[in-house]
């Protein structure tokens, strides 16, 4: 099975008819600036945006990157035979709008296919060497069709699910007591409940980035004696980088920010092997909003010595979608399956590495 024989000529063609169309770029949250700068202008896969649209909230802002941003495409001459529409917004925040917009007539597609079709092209050895490192059919059809929906704009996909993200599933059943179970981001506290009741007794190191939801969590279990609870990310050294918190969505895009003037605040980081401070890791849990690479880079002593299982959300760039398996086989000592936990395909995607013997 491999993912470079999936169909991409419907984007090929879509993307080649983009050079006559006026294009317009709707959503112009915290993702749109990447976008244009990576895909949009001279030489780059898509021409220069017209106008940016923005219907989701409102912005004091008059342009981006001199662009102007409007609020309708009533008054601009727009229409589905002279125009483009990508949706440059988060994962779900503009389709409930596309009837009350009247936009259903119009070509539209996701940024993130884009990005898929980009990355595919450039990548398509590494891609298949990816699908070929799982140990089963089933890891490699879900992480395929992922891939696939993703390409062709399918946000829904109810067949892939399975229930129980990290342990208590049929690869990680109960959790040990023979080491500490690392997790992190803890966000809101929902899977430390979760596994206090797959296992009241056994020790927790939890990391969660987000001041908010730090000082949250503390209070929430401030008796859990088995349980530490750190206020930093996981990396692959200890420095300070810029974090954005997203408290519009609780938290749910909380990103690191390179450009720190986008930064809620600075943050600190750590590693995995610093952290356990030579206690034994049973389990390894990552969903750290990207910096799942540094991390497994900044646990290297801990997976050689330990050999932990490990539970790796994938589902945050494309390139920790194929780079993260072939980081994980690199240590050797493990299988790599493949679990879907939502039935929104392009989120909750998470690799498994369970040890060989």
């Amino acid at each position: 099975m491999k993912i470079s024989n999936i169909d991409i000529s419907y984007l090929e063609l879509l993307i080649q008819e983009a050079k006559n169309k006026k294009i317009v770029l709707w959503g112009a949250g915290n993702q749109i600036e990447n976008f244009i700068d990576k895909y949009c202008g001279p030489e780059k896969l898509l021409p220069s945006p017209n106008y940016i649209l923005e219907t989701f909230q409102k912005t004091d802002r008059k342009f981006i990157r001199d662009i102007p941003i409007i609020d309708s495409i009533n008054d601009f001459k727009l229409t589905p035979d002279n125009s483009l529409i990508i949706i440059t917004a988060g994962l779900m925040e503009l389709q409930g709008r596309v009837v009350s917009q009247e936009f259903y007539y119009y070509p539209m597609v996701h940024r993130r296919s884009i990005e898929a079709f980009d990355y595919l092209r450039k990548n398509s050895d590494a891609c298949d060497e990816s699908i070929s490192l799982l140990a089963d059919l089933r890891s490699k059809y879900i992480y395929r069709k992922v891939f696939e929906n993703i390409l062709n704009g399918i946000l829904w996909d109810q067949k892939l699910y399975s229930p129980s993200p990290y342990f208590g599933n049929d690869l990680i059943g109960r959790l040990s007591n023979d080491g500490v179970f690392i997790f992190a981001g803890a966000f809101n506290g929902k899977h430390i409940v979760r596994a206090r009741i797959n296992n009241p007794d056994c020790s927790i190191l939890a990391m969660e980035p987000s001041k908010h939801w730090f000082g949250f969590i503390q209070k929430q279990f401030s008796t859990d004696a088995n349980l530490e609870i750190g206020n930093a990310l996981f990396w692959n050294e200890t420095t300070e980088l810029g974090y954005y918190e997203d408290k519009k969505n609780n938290g749910l895009g909380a990103s690191i920010v390179h450009d720190r003037s986008q930064a809620d605040y600075l943050l600190n980081t750590t590693t995995i092997d610093d952290a356990l401070n030579n206690r034994r890791a049973s389990q390894i849990a990552l969903d750290i909003e990207g910096a799942e690479q540094k991390a497994l880079l900044g646990a290297r002593n801990t997976i050689k010595r330990d050999k932990p299982n490990l539970c790796i959300c994938l589902y945050h760039s494309l390139d920790d979608y194929f780079r993260i398996p072939q980081i994980v086989n690199d240590y050797g000592g493990y299988k790599l399956y493949i679990k879907q936990h939502s039935t929104l395909c392009p989120i909750e995607t998470v690799l498994y590495a369970t040890k060989t013997s």
